[in-house]
């Protein structure tokens, strides 16, 4: 037993909400402000909850509040914890109020499994929600580790050599990048299926949009961003945007050229530009990242059919 914490107590789930807010923000200000509490109400709580689990979860300094050893471990389970409570309450009650599958990822991973991800929640008994979190490779992994999302989306390069302790990951195919353009654009003249074949010397004077930092990592690389590779086909960047929805939106005008996510150039119907002379093409591995020793049986069983329906994609037709 800590010295400190003589009495025996249990733990309130209100002072495990809380501790988790105070444990995010790492400032009891910014703590009571989210919660809209006093700073003294929610210093009660975290007291309340030290006394509880007879130890200490923070380095208090000058007002900051900084986890320790305990506090870190006791994040990691406490929204598995406030997860499994809400879930609890709503199958008793029989309401539709589960905790939603909470997702976070850069925004083309997203957009690429955001339906298998429906399609698995749909498949199982309740009506759960996911909830989506746009964020580069590295803040999305962070919040998987501090249990603020229950999946995170990555490439397989956030994950070189091995993903960090105690998450796992599970391969969920690939995202093949290529050259698009609206149908009207002059690119697209004579196309036939949604694709249509240029020379190099096409892309002369023709407008390109691109993000000036990586859609997955952030990091800031210019014209390659993308994945474009201009050292073999330097091209005409005239726009830069790092959100996609203002990439697209000038595609879809027909003002602009992009390097978009193969899948996405079909679903808005582009028309993809298959270049003779440029045959690489960017493809990203795509991973989904949990924490299975913390994760409710209901999560479990959503990754277990996603593993599923991935290996049934990949199997060779029969038939």
């Amino acid at each position: 037993m800590h010295p400190c914490f003589p009495s025996v107590h249990s733990v309130n789930l209100d002072d495990l909400r809380t501790f988790s807010e105070a444990a995010r923000r790492g400032s009891l200000r910014q703590a009571a402000e989210a919660l809209h509490a006093s700073s003294s109400a929610v210093s009660k709580a975290l007291r309340r909850l030290e006394a509880a689990l007879q130890a200490p979860l923070f380095d208090r300094r000058a007002g900051a509040l900084q986890l320790n050893e305990d506090g870190r471990r006791l994040q990691r389970r406490a929204q598995a914890l406030l997860s499994l409570a809400q879930d609890t309450l709503a199958e008793f009650r029989g309401d539709r109020h589960a905790s939603p599958l909470r997702v976070s990822g850069p925004a083309l991973l997203l957009a690429r499994l955001a339906p298998a991800l429906v399609a698995a929640l749909d498949a199982q008994p309740g009506a759960r929600g996911l909830a989506a979190a746009d964020a580069y490779e590295e803040a999305a992994l962070a919040a998987l580790e501090r249990a603020e999302v229950d999946l995170a989306l990555v490439t397989a390069v956030a994950i070189s050599p091995a993903p960090p302790a105690g998450i796992e990951t599970l391969p969920l195919g690939r995202l093949p990048l290529c050259l698009a353009v609206h149908r009207q654009h002059p690119l697209a003249a004579g196309a036939n299926a949604g694709c249509v074949q240029r020379r190099l010397q096409d892309l002369q004077g023709v407008d390109f949009v691109a993000p000036l930092r990586s859609p997955f990592c952030g990091i800031a690389r210019g014209a390659r961003a993308d994945g474009w590779r201009e050292d073999l086909a330097p091209r005409q960047v005239r726009h830069w945007a790092d959100d996609l929805p203002t990439r697209l939106a000038l595609v879809l005008s027909g003002q602009a050229a992009a390097y978009l996510p193969e899948d996405m150039v079909g679903a808005l119907g582009l028309v993809r530009i298959a270049l003779a002379e440029h045959p690489h093409d960017c493809v990203e591995s795509l991973y989904l990242a949990w924490q299975p020793a913390t994760a409710p049986g209901w999560l479990h069983a959503l990754v277990d059919a996603l593993r599923q329906a991935h290996a049934d994609a990949a199997r060779p037709d029969q038939g």
